[in-house]
């Protein structure tokens, strides 16, 4: 049997994908009452499932039918050891109780073609 290419597999997609999305970086927590996500000096990346989601939604290329909000979640669980917690953060002069997903800083790593080396033909 032939594998499947390793970018058709789900949690490289998921992967891929949430990488773009958290590289969007705000420059502050209070950016993700802007829909960004924020990464801390710890590498610890902070943002609001419904705005991944909608990110996923507009990539058209998450099989959203197959992997509902739902199983989304739990993907992230499991594969990123996401959690969602619950942040105070000051916006002005008030402080705004959020629910938050965390994960920790994922690494990519970025496929690199083989450049094939051409033989010469036994008749040449």
């Amino acid at each position: 049997p032939i594998e499947a290419p390793d970018d058709t597999k789900i949690d490289i997609q998921l992967k891929e994908l949430l990488t773009d999305f958290i590289s969007r970086d705000g420059k502050s927590i209070e950016d993700v009452f802007k829909r960004k996500p924020f990464t801390d000096s710890k590498g610890i990346s902070y943002f609001k499932f419904k705005d991944f989601w909608g990110f996923l939604i507009r990539s058209k290329t998450w099989p959203d039918r197959t992997y509902t909000k739902n199983k989304t979640i739990r993907l992230v669980q499991n594969l990123f050891n996401g959690q969602q917690i619950s942040k105070d953060i000051q916006v002005g002069d008030d402080w705004k109780s959020v629910k938050l997903w965390t994960v920790e800083k994922i690494e990519v790593q970025k496929y690199t073609p083989k450049k094939l080396e051409k033989k010469a033909a036994p008749f040449e």
